[in-house]
């Protein structure tokens, strides 16, 4: 067993029957407001964080292939857990369980943080109506849920896009071009 791991890795292909990870205790732990990219870019760059966390982080893709995914946030600030990527990031998974902990910064998140996120899975449990709208990492409350910096990738919003670019002539078409590449 492995206390607060953090696995970081260019391209990480993951099958499992389960992927659990918690967040850890350290008194002494604080919590520091900050964007998320640049939290983990902190990260690579100088290996330290604020708080006993725990995350498997891509740096260009990060697949999971599971039946359960449980990321359950800890009980000192900055303990979150996260399953993250910097590029492509597809989850396949019959349960989703998101449990953030007690303390400020005690996240339970999937960060896509710049790629392409395609996510299936039956049932999620904690990751409220949809996704988050603002970084969690820019708030101060244990959150769970999914936040996507780059583009989400779902059937039907790419069935909308693709009609709204038929027709038009072609500066309306590159207009269209530039709506579809932004991200959500």
């Amino acid at each position: 067993m492995l206390v607060d791991p953090q696995v970081v890795g260019r391209t990480i292909e993951l099958t499992a029957e389960n992927v659990r990870l918690f967040g850890g205790t350290d008194p002494n732990s604080t919590n520091t407001l900050q964007v998320s990219s640049e939290l983990f870019e902190n990260f690579l760059t100088n290996g330290t964080l604020d708080g006993p966390a725990s995350f498997v982080l891509g740096i260009e893709s990060l697949v999971i292939t599971t039946g359960e995914i449980q990321l359950v946030g800890g009980d000192s600030p900055g303990g979150f857990t996260a399953l993250a990527s910097f590029g492509e990031f597809t989850v396949n998974a019959d349960n989703i369980v998101l449990q953030p902990g007690t303390a400020p910064g005690a996240h339970a998140l999937l960060l896509g943080l710049g790629g392409l996120g395609d996510f299936t899975f039956n049932t999620c449990t904690g990751c409220g109506d949809g996704l988050l709208f603002s970084d969690p990492f820019l708030e101060d409350g244990p959150i769970s849920g999914l936040f996507i910096a780059g583009l989400l990738q779902e059937p039907t919003i790419d069935a909308i896009l693709a009609m709204l670019g038929q027709g038009g002539d072609d500066e309306e078409q590159d207009d269209d071009e530039e709506v579809n590449e932004c991200s959500i």
